[in-house]
């Protein structure tokens, strides 16, 4: 704490983990691969409430989403990652790049609010109306992911954003 005084908030890097739960300790545990990324989010998310109280964690949604990346075969994931999702603490934020219904209800059903990512002007409008009627939407994030800055017109999607659900 004394190395960063002033932050509040915290993004933990969970994202398209493509291996995992091969070494000796994984094995040692007995756990499938989403018991395992569970166990893993939860002691981080409290490491880090024990360091800084009150912390505010933000996350992607892929690991811990069964309509995208938490399920079983995943690239070189040794078993299911089924169940991932029951390590995140309820309060931690999820952006979410999917844009499913599926996804976006299923997060919101577990108590998460949402940030709708990978947003850009062109795919506004169908993200919006996907996420009309879903609890916990409460914004935009952005990321270039090698775009340039002309493709993600943020002003239209913050513009779609605002007349959808008035913030």
């Amino acid at each position: 704490r004394a190395h960063y005084p002033m932050a509040t908030r915290y993004f933990l890097e969970y994202d398209e983990i493509r291996q995992g739960n091969w070494g000796p300790d994984c094995e040692a545990l007995g756990l499938d691969a989403g018991p395992l990324m569970a166990r893993h989010v939860a002691n981080t998310a409290a490491q880090l409430q024990d360091r800084v109280p009150g912390a505010r964690t933000y996350t992607w949604n892929d690991m811990f989403d069964p309509h995208h990346n938490a399920v079983a075969d995943y690239y070189m994931m040794r078993g299911d990652l089924a169940g991932s999702w029951e390590g995140l603490p309820e309060d931690t934020i999820i952006v979410n790049w999917h844009h499913t219904a599926e996804s976006l209800q299923f997060l919101s059903d577990r108590g998460h609010r949402q940030l709708l990512g990978n947003i850009t002007g062109a795919n506004a409008q169908a993200t919006m109306d996907r996420a009309a009627d879903i609890p916990g939407v409460m914004g935009l994030f952005f990321v270039n992911w090698g775009r340039n800055a002309a493709d993600w017109d943020i002003e239209t999607a913050a513009q779609v954003f605002h007349d959808r659900f008035g913030q």
